[in-house]
């Protein structure tokens, strides 16, 4: 076999193992990621905060929970939380002195953890305490206090 005719079945058989790649490559699911937002009124911290947003664990497992905030249609924070075993409850985020627009402080916190959601809307006010999510083996529970 000559040179050139080397070349050419060696090419021809590159461009079909490309070719090949390129095809199946569309079939296969890309990963995506959740981006962290935060906004003026929700921030991410230990505060401290006129109105925390905390999470509780008290199973034996560390767990991750995506916290999100939202006030109409915009989304005011979003971030996941590692939450090891045993807290009793730690202050993840919390809304801030930041000012609402007058006859609208309503915001809605939701928590995820694998399949399970629960979330509160809540009238942001002097009265609001913090907003708690309990982590269990048979769910999530969501709580807060008013005065």
């Amino acid at each position: 076999m000559n040179r050139r005719a080397l070349l050419r079945a060696t090419a021809g058989a590159f461009g079909v193992a490309l070719a090949g790649c390129a095809a199946t490559g569309g079939d296969r699911p890309t990963p995506t990621t959740v981006a962290p937002v935060a906004s003026d009124l929700v921030r991410s911290g230990i505060g401290p905060f006129p109105h925390g947003i905390s999470v509780s664990n008290p199973g034996d497992d560390s767990v991750s929970v995506t916290v999100r905030v939202s006030r109409d249609d915009d989304l005011l924070y979003r971030k996941t939380h590692r939450v090891p075993p045993g807290d009793t409850e730690r202050t993840v985020a919390g809304i801030t002195e930041g000012s609402f627009p007058e006859g609208n402080r309503t915001v809605r916190i939701e928590f995820a953890s694998g399949d399970r959601t629960r979330g509160v809307t809540v009238e942001v006010h002097d009265c609001l305490g913090d907003v708690i999510c309990s982590v269990g083996s048979d769910g999530l529970d969501v709580i807060y206090s008013i005065c």
